[in-house]
């Protein structure tokens, strides 16, 4: 059975020996009894954006439910490189864990 440092202080075993999930959240879920007061506010950033992102919701709304179409490439996961709501908003692309997948 592997045994890597990162895995210090998880209980279980079954996990560790092949793909388990159920075994890994069995034996290591604690339930959280707190509050929310641990959490941070949104980011100037993060208001930028959401307020960019409620504009174009209400423009969709008006157009009747879609902003814009593409009519001639056939979609698939590949067909497109990263989409941004504007340049501005390109730099955020680092902080996100699929950026580069």
């Amino acid at each position: 059975m592997a045994d890597f440092k990162e895995w210090e202080g998880f209980e279980g075993r079954l996990w560790k020996e092949g793909i388990d999930v159920r075994d890994f959240i069995q034996n290591n879920y604690k339930p959280y009894d707190g509050d929310e007061s641990f959490l941070e506010g949104p980011t100037d950033a993060t208001d930028k954006l959401w307020g960019e992102l409620q504009k174009l919701q209400k423009e969709e709304r008006a157009k009747g439910g879609v902003l814009d179409m593409e009519t001639e490439v056939v979609s698939s996961i590949t067909a497109y490189g990263p989409g941004y709501i504007s340049d501005e908003f390109k730099r955020f692309r680092a902080s996100c864990w699929f950026a580069d997948r």
